[in-house]
């Protein structure tokens, strides 16, 4: 694995080519980023993509490049049993309820009960889109560069990806689940037809079975995730409407008593 240049330091960064992540981050300011880290191998050919932290999954792309691999079989004994088993089962749950949508990874499968198999898709996150307009010398690195135009700027979002994410959640909301880390612009990539994609739902939950009000609740804490997402990458481009229902949103948030990611110093607006 590389080692972290000295100009930069530790963190999470966008795989642009998919959905998963890299290691490093560059401060503000500094240039010649990358928004890609090479990937080594296993020795039956799988490219790592990351190697999770203590309670996350390694993963790997297939050797054909044809699937990506959510991996807990080489976390310590209590993360594999404990949470790894869980984890893998609740997204393996979640995308086959989904698969009908459109908007999630096909193709899924659970090889092992702590591996989850999802088909590979080209197109870069939205956080990767970003992150090439805060540092524009990343365009040039490889997947990126490969990408049509219009799948890599920011100012083409508003038109028709935005309102096909609102299509996507309300889909997903019609199917009883909901994802609950919209917020986060690494779950949604951005394919090559210009269509939403959402990745990552460990964090789901069915609502088939709660009271209306808290799959209201809920449901509205997707949406919102969205409305900030559209907000910060497309200023002003936010509906009336929608840009209401984000204030009100934010006005119950204030209530919460908890805030950001568990473990995490890093906090959520």
């Amino acid at each position: 694995m590389r080692e972290t240049p000295p100009v930069a330091r530790r963190g999470r960064w966008p795989f642009v080519s998919g959905a998963l992540s890299a290691r490093v981050v560059p401060r503000e300011g500094v240039k010649n980023v990358s928004v890609t880290s090479a990937p080594t191998s296993t020795p039956d050919g799988k490219a790592v993509i990351r190697s999770g932290g203590y309670g996350n999954a390694d993963l790997f792309r297939s050797s054909d490049g044809a699937f990506v691999e959510k991996d807990f079989t080489r976390k310590p004994f209590a993360v594999r049993h404990a949470f790894g088993r869980w984890m893998v089962a609740r997204e393996f749950s979640a995308l086959r309820t989904l698969a009908g949508t459109g908007f999630v990874p096909g193709n899924v499968s659970r090889p092992s009960p702590l591996v989850l198999r999802m088909a590979f898709v080209p197109g870069p996150t939205l956080r990767a889109i970003e992150l090439a307009r805060e540092y524009p010398e990343a365009r040039t690195e490889k997947p990126f560069c490969d990408y049509p135009e219009d799948i890599k700027r920011c100012d083409t979002l508003a038109a028709r990806f935005f309102p096909a994410l609102f299509e996507a959640v309300r889909a997903f909301h019609a199917c009883g689940v909901v994802h609950l880390d919209l917020h986060n612009a690494r779950n949604i990539l951005r394919t090559l037809s210009d269509r939403p994609c959402v990745l990552d739902w460990q964090s789901s939950l069915s609502t088939r079975s709660l009271p209306s009000p808290v799959r209201r609740f809920l449901e509205n804490i997707d949406l919102a995730g969205v409305c900030k997402l559209q907000e910060r990458i497309c200023p002003g481009t936010l509906s009336a409407d929608w840009l209401a229902f984000l204030n009100r949103q934010r006005k119950i948030r204030r209530l919460w008593p908890l805030r950001g990611y568990m473990f995490s110093k890093k906090k959520t607006k």
